[in-house]
């Protein structure tokens, strides 16, 4: 934030006093942001697991959710870095 007052506004609207305004097609559930809200739907109800455990291939709907997995079952703090496509295709585009 780029002032002390428009920290204390953004942890006021969106923290503190954040109204739960999107609703869940689904379910009763509702959230702060879209944001929080396409989470929801793709953990809850899509059962989507896009997060994929590099040490023994276990599918996690979040990133959050894979670090937990990491920390607690193999015993690591951090995930490996995950390269984009793009980035790995300019690598082997400069070793041809």
């Amino acid at each position: 934030m780029a002032t002390r007052s428009a920290l204390d506004a953004h942890i006021g609207t969106q923290h503190l006093n954040a109204e739960k305004k999107h609703s869940c097609p689904v379910c009763p559930h509702r959230s702060k942001s879209q944001d929080h809200m396409a989470v929801h739907i793709r953990m809850r109800h899509l059962s989507m697991r896009e997060h994929v455990c590099h040490i023994c291939d276990k599918r996690l709907p979040t990133m959050g959710n894979l670090d937990v997995h990491i920390a607690r079952l193999h015993g690591h703090s951090e995930r490996i870095p995950v390269v984009s496509l793009p980035s790995a295709i300019r690598g082997l585009s400069a070793t041809i």
